[in-house]
């Protein structure tokens, strides 16, 4: 079981110098043992991505070999490259053309009511990719989407006609091993908790920097890598002595998913943390340390 570490407080940057520390520190450990590729850090954006790699350079004044900073984006198309038998992506373009197709024998079928008459335009396959998209981000499945469209409702035949080209549509990447860039990260977790992504590397120390919140894949992820890796450091930019409730829901509320995941998560509040060449303004006060267990008074 890995040691499980939740870094919070309210300066981003701070939070992930931090963490950096202890990063490079381990990079350089097995660096000099020959155990490299052992450390990932998963960030959110390839700026962040940009600025990490800069600083690990900057602590240590050498060529970077497999640093192995991602987003989560990429981490996730390399687990599904990792895979058994991996799936093949599709592009932005494929996908449109894909749409299209679908759209264009539902119209000739009769399908359409609500949609007859317009099937065929550019501008109805815009409202359907960004339909598709908006439900796979939250991992809604279309045979669970249909289900809901069936209790009737003013938008019930429009909302029925678009989840019956999404239920298309997942057939056919289900038949092909196809998927598209929402349905990476369901794929990838899928095939990690099935164990079918057996060429990892050896992971034994991760972080996880500059979310606010995962989805359900991302964080069904995370959990299964937390069973693998020695040590994972999650940041969340919260400190619990803060009022501004609604700005801190997202990170609260994944806070607290991160709590019943791991029941023996260690909390760490950051104070704001000097950039290198910058004196601190004061003496920086002890790290506020919490076990967080299941019994009450632990």
């Amino acid at each position: 079981m890995a040691t499980v570490e939740l870094r919070r407080g309210l300066d981003p940057a701070g939070l992930a110098q931090s963490v950096l520390r202890d990063y490079v520190a381990h990079w350089q450990q097995a660096s000099a043992a020959d155990h490299v590729g052992t450390g990932l850090w998963i960030t959110p954006t390839m700026r962040s991505r940009r600025d990490v790699l800069q600083r690990m350079f900057a602590q240590t004044s050498t060529a970077l070999f497999a640093p192995q900073v991602m987003r989560f984006d990429d981490f996730a198309e390399s687990l599904v490259t990792a895979a058994d038998q991996p799936a093949t992506r599709i592009s932005p373009m494929t996908r449109r053309l894909l749409l299209r197709r679908i759209t264009e024998e539902f119209e000739q079928a009769g399908t359409f009511w609500h949609f007859r008459g317009v099937a065929a335009t550019g501008g109805f396959l815009d409202v359907v990719a960004a339909f598709i998209s908006e439900l796979k981000r939250d991992e809604i499945w279309p045979e669970d989407f249909l289900k809901f469209t069936t209790h009737g409702g003013r938008t019930a035949e429009r909302d029925r006609e678009l989840g019956l080209v999404y239920q298309r549509y997942q057939d056919v990447l289900r038949d092909q091993n196809w998927y598209d860039n929402e349905g990476r990260t369901w794929l990838a977790r899928t095939m990690l908790l099935e164990g079918k992504c057996r060429a990892l590397p050896p992971w034994s120390f991760m972080a996880v920097v500059g979310f606010s919140d995962f989805t359900r894949p991302q964080f069904e992820i995370l959990e299964a890598l937390g069973q693998r890796v020695d040590r994972l450091i999650v940041t969340l930019a919260d400190e619990p002595s803060d009022t501004r409730t609604e700005l801190l829901a997202k990170c609260r509320t994944t806070r607290t998913r991160l709590r019943v995941a791991f029941p023996q998560l260690l909390e760490r509040g950051i104070e704001q943390v000097p950039r290198e060449g910058e004196a601190p303004a004061e003496p920086p006060s002890r790290p506020n340390v919490e076990t967080i267990s299941g019994s009450a008074g632990a």
